[in-house]
């Protein structure tokens, strides 16, 4: 519709509601009510004007809701449009298309589920398209479109939501060609449309016995393919059918008439159709399900088809193979597989010292099942959800000596037998802090939003404040998916234990199986990482042998890993297997052992652990975006705090009552309470100042690994959080950071398209920009500014100056010779160019703001090291008609951002940061082809011949005009023809002529010169042609896609009577004389005309009878006459008698005469008289 404006929509709601099924999204915005027309419901009415309409050169789209619907206005179809051009001998094509939805659309009734492909089909000059893929679907509409026959085009409201590839670039399919969509050699299978899909359901069920199925789409009706489909039946000897249509007179009768006439020697077996049920269709879902073809249908016809036998084949300790036997069976093979992928149970005690074969592993046939079947995290994907999520945290010292926890045994009980309570390691563990926290959690996946409400909270111990806390907390309660190949911890970047390439990392042991709940085997499969120091795990998983989906994963790092402090780190995870392809988190836990000395297993260390546990999942529901904008705010501290017999009514929490006991018991001594400080600054990383202020953190600045042993740092940027901040006990939030020394973080920016390679424009193709495609910034070592969803100041904490590239004219300084001028560029360059050609131009390179005119770039942030560039406003140019050489072209590919310190947190210094600038930014324009139109000089449409016999009269001129781009040369150019349009059809003797005019804006001008070998009545053409070739514009274009380019129908007429306006003293004014007369001998109008005679039964000078020989249209002023006396054969005076009264200048008049064929020698007929309408105008002097 862009290119063609031609074509327009018209429908039942198709404009202002978008289409029933929203299939006229945006239309009616982009091209008005004019081209987007909605209509009442009256199917026989908007189908009537939209065929009328053809026949004064419009291509209109009719929508039906349904085709069901059409059958009120069917006669416009089957009578008018597929008959218009036979009745009309072929003056008139029906250029029309006619679409919407076809057949069943689910429990619609009987009266909204029929399909006419087979109706239509029937009707000669129809042409019907089905087509059953979105790629399909668009390459034959637009060939519907350019079609110059009605097209029916039968889409299914059930198929409206599928999706498929679709090139973004211009292509057409063309109309009567079927598509192979799955070759094979036993059976054919012809479908189309919306059931198709059962075929392939089938196809593949089938192939799986063995059998393989060629399934051909027809796409069109009508015209039929058969070769295809004869082809095909060729090779295979069978044939099936499917349609979702009526047995009795369908598609598949008339398939199954021509494969019989054209290939029946080459059938093994009967043709089989499958339709639905001879009777209408039923409402119940359950009859409607049996009503309609499916794949078990087809399946059973197929076998039908092929008479197939079934051979077993099986051995002790292997799987028995079935293989399906027919007569076109040859040579087999078989080879069975070992069973040792279904053993009951494996013991295996510890890791192999032996490393086995893959494919000799107990464990990979199973793991196998894992990674072709991974799981999803169902919340991802819930449109919304809501769950409850509990957890517990606990700090404390591990490795604890006896020594030591005698002392604090003296110091708290004045006891010598007290407890010692251990870890799972068995090592002496002391806690001194440990927290829980409830919430209710709320979330939606589109748009991916989530927010957490605090319900409840305790907490008890030394160290309130820990920065391991903080810090795990931020790194590992990240979301850990064990399904991907990597798994991102504390930034380094872990293998899976179930990765697709685990076994290039791990050695796998398949100990036993265990039982569930439900009574279902579980796998239990132990890992161990081939090289103690690579990043990987050892542990163990549960794996459900029916789904093959983990439900449970316990898995630590070995002491080797390079992790600065950490000497252990130990994950377990536990979900909900949902269904067979999702799961929901149950539990998820960590430990990590930290030690500031060294990684050796007798030193004291630090241990963290935190267990969240999840439970009360609800999925759906999804609440508005608003309610999960609003956060609940903890305005004091013991807002959330509940009594001891809430906790204790919850079983998580009844484990942790003893841990409560102690911790409470060993801060309140003064020497734990030294004790605890040491805790303090170790966990927090910030030394007491006061009471209300700390200093640090010390940790930034100590380091240690086993590589490079104890290093000192000081930092500066992201990383440097050395400054002052608040304690508790201010009940202020304030927390400044001064940052000191040298930056050892490494920085750096980096950018990346979230779709795509470039910006586009947005399809209003009004300048602005689609920002559904943006740019990604993400940083290393620095943090952006401000809030989420804050924008950067542009020329502050970015700017846009870049290379730039212009489009420049360039200006004449002098000339060349005697046809050439010279012209010079801004940059020194020079061009000579013949004068009669346009300036030439040129892209120049520029140091200036690189973002196109009347765009704004706007930079938001996203998260503290991400943000997004999008554009905002409308670009003045932005014609992007670029051919195979030259054009217009507004689109840029160098539009540069430069970041400045400005734009992140404490404004470090980024001058030698990686990434600071980007200077490929692409934007691209919406492709805007020249659009050609054509405007005759004579209302009838057509070129005459003169008196002169065989000549074309020199008033019949034809103009046209380009939309989108310029013509070359200067005022009357003359354009050659074969280097800038082609012709066809043209009367030998003649010649077209094509000229350049410069006023109105520049058009052509087409005409005739010589005269016709043959002239007479019977050498009229209606199809002469002229197709502009894409030098013929300024830029050369590409015209391959430009319908307008070619008129295929220009009519010349030979040996008619043509009328026109002779002479006289005002041509074709009659003027008063004076006082209201006229005189006739002084001022009256010539009528002429060529290629014949006036009538002979008229004498000379005697006077033609008005409404015998002429009529008359519009008034003549009152007391006048108006006369037309014959002057010779070649000639009529016409004049006024009489007075006018009154006779001012508002009697003036416009009288539009028709002659009437009785006024020619002859009596021709009225369609073949040239001119037969002419204008006269009364004018009065005052």
């Amino acid at each position: 519709m862009r290119a063609d404006e031609s074509i327009y929509l018209i429908g039942e709601e198709v404009a202002e509601y978008n289409g029933a099924y929203k299939a006229s999204k945006g239309m009616l915005d982009e091209f008005g009510e004019k081209r987007v027309v909605d209509t009442p419901i009256s199917e026989a009415g908007f189908g009537g004007i939209a065929v009328g309409s053809t026949m004064t050169g419009n291509r209109p789209i009719v929508e039906y809701m349904t085709f069901n619907f059409c059958l009120v206005g069917i006669d416009q179809i089957i009578n008018n449009a597929a008959k218009i051009r036979q009745m009309s001998a072929g003056q008139f094509s029906c250029p029309i298309v006619f679409r919407g939805p076809t057949a069943s659309g689910g429990q619609l009734g009987a009266t909204h589920s029929q399909a006419f492909e087979n109706w239509f089909a029937n009707t000669p000059g129809l042409k019907v398209i089905v087509p059953s893929t979105p790629y399909d679907a668009k390459g034959l509409l637009k060939a519907a479109i350019r079609d110059n026959d009605p097209v029916i085009f039968m889409e299914s409201e059930q198929m409206y939501g599928d999706k498929g590839e679709v090139p973004e670039g211009e292509y057409i399919l063309p109309i009567g060609v079927a598509d192979v969509k799955r070759k094979g050699t036993d059976v054919t299978v012809v479908s189309f449309g919306k059931i198709i899909k059962v075929a392939h359901e089938a196809a593949a069920t089938l192939e799986k016995e063995g059998i393989s199925i060629e399934l051909i789409d027809l796409r069109t009706v009508r015209p039929m393919d058969t070769k295809t489909i004869i082809e095909s039946v060729k090779k295979t000897n069978r044939l099936v059918i499917l349609e979702e249509a009526w047995p009795f007179g369908s598609v598949a009768t008339e398939i199954t008439y021509r494969v019989q006439q054209e290939a029946f020697d080459y059938l093994d077996a009967p043709v089989h159709r499958i339709n639905t049920a001879d009777t209408p269709a039923p409402y119940s879902s359950v009859l409607l399900e049996a009503w309609l073809p499916n794949a078990k249908d087809v399946v059973a016809s197929v076998g039908a088809e092929i008479k197939s036998v079934y051979l077993s084949f099986s051995y002790v300790g292997f799987n028995t193979k079935v293989v399906r036997v027919n007569p076109r069976t040859g040579f087999l093979k078989i080879k069975l597989k070992e069973e040792s992928s279904v053993l009951d149970e494996v013991v295996v005690v510890t890791k192999p010292k032996k490393r086995l074969k893959k494919k000799e592993n107990p464990a990979y046939p199973i793991l196998r099942e894992v990674w072709k079947r991974k799981r999803k995290n169902g919340l991802d994907f819930a449109d919304g959800y809501q769950y409850k999520k509990h957890i517990i945290t606990q700090i404390g010292l591990n490795n604890v000596d006896s020594t030591l926890y005698k002392t604090v045994n003296k110091l708290k009980r004045r006891k010598e037998d007290f407890e010692i309570p251990y870890d799972e390691q068995g090592r002496p563990y002391l806690p001194f802090y440990i927290e829980e926290r409830k919430y209710d959690v709320y979330g939606r996946s589109n748009p991916k939003i989530k927010k957490e409400n605090l319900t409840a909270e305790r907490r008890e111990g030394m160290a309130e404040k820990s920065f391991m806390f903080d810090r795990l907390s931020n790194v590992l309660n990240r979301p850990i998916n064990i399904y991907k190949n990597h798994i991102m911890l504390l930034r380094k970047s872990f293998v899976s234990p179930i990765a697709s390439s685990g076994f290039q990392t791990y050695d796998y042991v398949l100990y036993d199986t265990l039982k569930n709940k439900k009574g279902r085997d579980q796998y239990r499969i132990f890992f161990f990482p081939r090289q103690d120091a690579d990043l990987a795990f050892e542990g163990n998983v549960l794996i459900d042998s029916e789904s093959y989906a983990v439900s449970k994963i316990r898995m630590k790092t070995h002491k080797d890993v390079n992790m600065n402090y950490v000497r252990n780190l130990e994950l377990e995870k536990e979900y909900y297997i949902e269904n067979d392809s999702v799961f929901y988190p149950k539990s998820f836990g960590y430990k990590v052992d930290f030690t500031l000395i060294s990684k050796n297993e007798n030193n004291r260390g630090m241990l963290i652990e935190r267990f969240t546990h999840f439970k009360d999942y609800k999925i759906g529901d999804p609440k508005e975006i608003d309610f999960y904008k609003e956060k609940v705010i903890k305005y004091r501290p013991d807002q959330f705090k509940k009594s001891d017999a809430y906790w204790q009514a919850d079983a998580i929490s009844k484990t942790h009552k003893d841990i409560y006991k102690t911790v409470e018991d060993f801060k309140s001594n003064k020497k734990l309470k030294q004790i605890s400080s040491f805790f303090n600054i170790i966990s927090s990383g910030y030394f007491n100042a006061t009471e209300n202020w700390q200093l640090g953190p010390f940790w930034l600045m100590l380091q240690e690994n086993q590589v490079e042993g104890v290093k000192i740092c000081l930092w500066v940027g992201r990383g440097a959080e050395n400054g002052i901040r608040t304690t508790d006990k201010t009940g202020l939030t304030f927390d400044k950071q001064f940052t000191i020394g040298i930056n050892d973080l490494p920085q750096s920016i980096s950018y990346a398209y979230n779709t795509g390679t470039k910006y586009v424009e947005a399809t209003a193709n009004d300048g602005s920009i689609d920002n559904t495609k943006y740019i990604t910034v993400t940083v290393e070592g620095l943090t952006f500014k401000g809030a989420n969803g804050a924008t950067l100041t542009a020329g502050t904490d970015f700017t846009t100056i870049g290379n730039y590239q212009v489009r420049e004219t360039g200006k004449a300084i002098g000339t060349s010779g005697l046809n050439n001028y010279i012209y010079e560029f801004s940059d020194g360059s020079r061009v000579t160019q013949n004068k009669n050609l346009p300036a030439p131009t040129k892209l120049i390179t520029k140091r200036a703001n690189s973002i196109p005119s009347g765009l704004t770039m706007v930079v938001t942030k996203l998260s503290a090291t991400t943000a997004k560039i999008t554009f905002t406003g409308k670009a003045t140019a932005h014609q992007r008609v670029t051919g195979v050489v030259g054009g217009t072209d507004d689109s840029v590919n160098n539009v540069t951002v430069t970041f400045n310190n400005s734009a992140f947190t404490g404004s470090p210094n980024i001058s030698a940061v990686a990434g600071k600038s980007k200077n490929d930014i692409a934007i691209e324009y919406l492709y805007n082809p020249p659009v050609f139109s054509y405007q005759y000089t004579q209302t009838n449409n057509l070129f005459a011949e003169d008196n002169i016999p065989g000549e074309i009269g020199s008033n019949f001129k034809l103009h046209i005009k380009v939309k989108n781009a310029s013509f070359i040369g200067a005022n009357d150019f003359i354009f050659t023809k074969g280097t800038h349009f082609t012709t066809a059809n043209v009367p030998d003797g003649l010649t077209m002529n094509v000229r350049k005019r410069t006023a109105d804006g520049g058009y052509l001008l087409v005409g005739f010169t010589g005269a016709a070998n043959s002239h007479s009545a019977d050498d009229d053409v209606e199809n002469v042609t002229i197709t502009l070739l894409p030098t013929i514009l300024n830029g050369n274009y590409d015209l391959s896609g430009v319908i307008t380019k070619t008129k295929n129908n220009i009519k010349i007429v030979f040996d008619a009577p043509t009328v026109s306006i002779a002479t006289g003293l005002y041509d074709d004014i009659l003027r008063e004389s004076n006082n209201g007369k006229f005189d006739k001998n002084g001022d009256s109008v010539l009528i002429k005309v060529s290629n014949s005679t006036f009538s002979s039964s008229v004498a000379k000078d005697a006077l033609f009878t008005l409404n015998t020989h002429y009529t008359i249209n519009g008034t003549v002023p009152n007391g006048l006459t108006l006369a037309l006396k014959k002057s010779s054969t070649k000639l009529i005076q016409v004049y006024l008698t009489g007075t006018a009264n009154p006779h001012t200048s508002a009697s003036d008049a416009d009288l539009r005469v028709t002659f009437l064929p009785a006024i020619f020698e002859g009596n021709p007929a009225a369609d073949k008289i040239i001119g037969s309408t002419q204008t006269i105008k009364v004018r009065f002097n005052d």
